[in-house]
């Protein structure tokens, strides 16, 4: 018994300095990952029944997760803001503007780009396509995405799949019975965000070198954001 104790506690400190050392790893990751810190904290908590309890418009409080659901998609969908389609202004090309863009060409050095500066840390899509799995495969993603991109711009047209999302209620605060203190957060397709990004990276690179931003612009220009717009005004 005096050899099994002097064993198990030689093993009871090697195990206490692997995860010290783990710990010293993590919160190195921390100084730069603020997600990374929230994950490590929620993984500490003591977590209660995930069901939401929500009153809803009959002013009944129901804990079935199919009634909740119901009741944050009707609330999300009464402050959702439809635009008026005859208010769209017409962005019909005009030949005597040579600034217009004609076409938007998608090339592999455009869809690489994206692909490989993906960060692996966020959530897929309903599709199921992880970030990481687009990033580390990302020349293999290449030719596949640059004809798909390509033939979706040729055609006006997406797949059904980019169209979903799922959308998680996030609380934010006062009372967690009413649907009304929840955001929504909808995790779209990552293949179809990089199809956006490819698209307003040619927008921007167009507007610029054809000068077409007003100095009072600072969304989608570089070096300028929300912080610049109010230190201006």
């Amino acid at each position: 018994f005096q050899k099994y104790k002097i064993v198990r506690n030689k093993a009871n400190a090697a195990i206490r300095r692997v995860k010290k050392k783990q710990m010293e790893r993590k919160c190195d990751t921390f100084k730069t990952n603020k997600k990374a810190f929230y994950k490590f904290m929620r993984s500490k908590q003591k977590l209660t029944n995930g069901n939401l309890y929500l009153i809803n418009q009959n002013g009944v409080l129901g804990g079935i997760p199919k009634d909740a659901a119901e009741e944050l998609s009707r609330f999300f969908r009464s402050v959702y803001i439809e635009e008026n389609a005859e208010e769209i202004p017409d962005f019909s090309l005009d030949a005597d503007k040579p600034d217009d863009i004609e076409s938007i060409v998608i090339t592999k050095q455009d869809v690489f780009g994206v692909l490989s500066t993906l960060k692996e840390d966020k959530s897929h899509g309903p599709d199921g396509l992880h970030p990481i799995i687009l990033k580390r495969l990302a020349k293999e993603w290449t030719q596949p995405f640059t004809v798909l991109f390509q033939k979706s711009m040729e055609s006006g047209r997406l797949p059904k799949e980019w169209k979903r999302a799922n959308v998680s209620p996030v609380y934010k605060k006062g009372c967690k019975t009413e649907a009304g203190n929840y955001r929504p957060v909808a995790l779209t397709s990552i293949p179809c965000k990089l199809m956006e990004a490819v698209i307003k990276k040619t927008i921007v690179h167009h507007i610029e070198d054809k000068n077409l931003f007003t100095p009072n612009q600072h969304s989608f220009t570089r070096h300028k954001s929300c912080l610049t717009n109010l230190l201006e005004a």
